[in-house]
Order: structure tokens, then sequence, then C-alpha cells
């Protein structure tokens, strides 16, 4: 897992998992699939 220490991978991480929240909610609309509500929820759990 040490590729979770690297600075860059981690903002590429942030980026993905943005655009991915971003595709859901304009899919959904629905407001618990806000792109920067996902995007912290998904980066605190792949963290742990």
């Amino acid at each position: 897992m040490s590729f979770l220490k690297n600075k860059y991978f981690l903002i590429a991480l942030t980026f993905a998992v943005f655009y991915i929240a971003q595709l859901i909610y304009k899919r959904s609309r629905f407001f618990l699939f806000n792109p920067i509500l996902l995007t912290i929820g998904g980066l605190l759990l792949s963290c742990n």
C-alpha cells in the first residue's frame, strides 16, 4: 500500500473520484450524490 503515500497518486485519485461523482450526480440529481460529499467520503473510506 505504498502507493497511498504518493502525493501524485492521491491527487489523481481525488480528481477521478470527483469526476465519477459528477457523472452520478448529473444522472440522478439526488442531493446526497453531491460530488464534493461523495469525494470526501470516498477518500476517507479509501485511506482507512
